[in-house]
């Protein structure tokens, strides 16, 4: 207050001061009088204190505080923005390098459900069942190489029937990338599936029941290749290919001399290729592909056109060759999504080729549609629903009625038409777990007549109507530690 106060006049009196001073030395004031003046500056400077040292270095040590908090804050804010705002890349800048560092890291799902389920015409009954699953990937590797193992597991107990199951896959891949456009990888795969005393429509027991079979128990092993490329941005190049191998388990009434064509285990080769385009858009895609197969029985006998005959029997005529079937499919896909992906829809439309190598029995051609639709209705509840149908047509070489054939029950090719449908709502109560309730549905037609015991086949007890309707419905919850 006081320093305040005394300004005012220290600066009045430096001015009178280098007043005085001036004047006397040009001789414009008498030497007396400049000497009686001059006292009065030095007066009052010497009433204003100069702040100590102390004082002084404390002010120093706040201002320098003050500073460095400031300095700080600008450069949080400085660092909380740049975060958010994406970086513009210089053409004649280099970017700098992805980390090359290898890292280990793993995912893991599983989950139980309960419910019932219900398979009509072919076998009709009704079960309940509880189903378990789980799937568990990990992988090492850094942005050029990567090293993967997958494995999966299910399992389906029915109380009821005897309809259990057990399922099981694991899949270990390389993979190689170079830049952005070309990835390369290889994989190889093994898996199995038990199916423990399933009831068997082809050995009925004589008193209106079946038997029970281990027939339908497999393994299979594979490897396949995969190639991915962008050579123009947005457009996406993929090609793949695998073999597989299946070994199915031999049923103790199975006679390879005698009725070669009766339980015959379904031991396969498979050769399965595929290229595909697809263009992505901000927020959809579009695409154009081809799928191909070429499939070699090892036990199966190729059928004679019509007739259906293999002459797989002791003695007669020659029995005919292995059978192989091969096929493509050309297809159009695409995908949408809007509302920042609460609306998610697939869907693609493709035509199935099939070819019976050696007489065209197993010819035929089909339209094959398929549609998945995603919504999230909330922002843990998200509801799938997804469909399939086929509708194939056989060709003319295919069954004809005949003296062990009876006709079909209506049109005079033989038809197939398959459907599927699922519909499964999903509730993520936490990061990870969650509620499910999925629903199946499952249903054939076609004009093939039915096996009626002594009639078709005449020489079998077989009562088999090919028309079915399947349905399954399941809740449960599912877990994912990580």
């Amino acid at each position: 207050m006081g320093h305040t106060f005394l300004a005012p006049l220290l600066f009045f009196a430096a001015i009178h001061t280098c007043s005085t001073g001036v004047a006397a030395a040009n001789n414009d004031w008498p030497a007396g009088v400049g000497g009686d003046v001059a006292p009065i500056p030095l007066a009052l400077a010497a009433a204003y204190r100069k702040p100590s040292k102390a004082k002084h270095k404390r002010y120093r040590r706040r201002t320098r505080r003050a500073r460095q908090q400031q300095s700080g804050l600008a450069k949080r804010r400085k660092k909380k923005s740049t975060s958010k705002r994406k970086k513009r890349h210089h053409p004649n800048r280099r970017r700098k390098k992805k980390s090359d560092k290898w890292a280990l890291e793993g995912k893991l799902r599983g989950g139980v459900l309960l419910g019932g389920m219900r398979t009509g015409g072919v076998l009709d009954t009704m079960v309940g069942a509880a189903k378990g699953y789980s799937r568990g990937r990990v992988w090492y590797g850094n942005q050029m190489w990567r090293l993967s193992a997958t494995a999966n597991a299910s399992g389906r107990a029915a109380v009821g029937a005897s309809l259990s199951q057990l399922r099981a896959s694991a899949t270990v891949a390389a993979r190689f990338r170079y830049k952005s456009y070309l990835r390369i990888t290889l994989n190889g795969d093994i898996a199995a599936t038990w199916r423990p005393d399933w009831p068997d429509l082809y050995q009925p027991d004589g008193a209106g029941g079946l038997l029970t079979t281990n027939r339908n128990n497999y393994w299979s092993r594979g490897v396949g290749a995969k190639v991915a490329s962008i050579p123009i941005k947005h457009h996406h190049l993929v090609a793949r290919y695998h073999y597989a191998l299946a070994a199915y388990q031999q049923d103790p009434a199975f006679d390879p001399f005698e009725y070669p064509m009766h339980l015959t285990p379904d031991d396969n080769e498979r050769h399965q290729g595929a290229l595909s385009w697809k263009y992505f858009g901000d927020t959809w895609k579009i695409g154009v592909a081809a799928a191909g197969f070429i499939r070699n029985d090892f036990f199966t006998f190729a059928r004679d056109e019509g007739s259906g005959r293999t002459h797989a029997a002791a003695g007669g005529v020659a029995a005919n060759p292995l059978q192989t079937i091969r096929g493509i499919e050309p297809e159009l896909n695409g995908e949408l999504s809007l509302l920042n992906g609460r609306f998610e829809m697939t869907a693609s439309y493709g035509v199935e080729l099939v070819q019976d190598v050696f007489q065209g029995y197993y010819n035929y051609w089909g339209h094959h549609p398929s549609l998945r639709v995603k919504i999230k209705a909330a922002k843990n509840i998200a509801v799938s629903l997804s469909g399939s149908a086929s509708a194939r047509r056989y060709g003319p070489r295919s069954y004809a009625a005949g003296a062990n054939h009876p006709a079909l029950t209506w049109g005079d090719r033989r038809v197939d038409y398959r459907g599927r449908a699922g519909l499964t709502s999903r509730w993520q109560l936490h990061p990870k777990w969650a509620l499910l309730v999925q629903q199946r549905l499952t249903l054939r037609r076609t004009n093939y007549p039915g096996y009626e015991p002594g009639i078709f086949p005449k020489r079998r007890q077989y009562t088999i109507d090919w028309n079915y309707t399947n349905w399954q419905m399941l809740a449960g919850a599912e877990w994912a530690p990580f």
